[in-house]
């Protein structure tokens, strides 16, 4: 019963108090790096998830492209 008591009188603080947000935005930030060129082992790491899935097409494409 002491901790429904103590549960009770925490909800009726937080509910007195009210609830606030805040939205921050950050300046000065970087930009995203455009990855133009995937790497052999990114490409290479598609190219079995594309067999793995059965897309043949995509998976040929890809490790013909690696072997080049």
């Amino acid at each position: 019963m002491k901790t429904l008591d103590s549960m009770l009188r925490l909800v009726s603080t937080l509910g007195a108090s009210g609830c606030t947000t805040t939205v921050q935005q950050a300046s000065g930030g970087r930009p995203v790096l455009n990855n133009a060129a995937p790497s052999q082992m990114s490409e290479l790491r598609i190219a079995e998830s594309a067999l793995t899935s059965g897309n043949m097409e995509m998976a040929t494409t890809l490790y013909n492209k690696i072997l080049q």
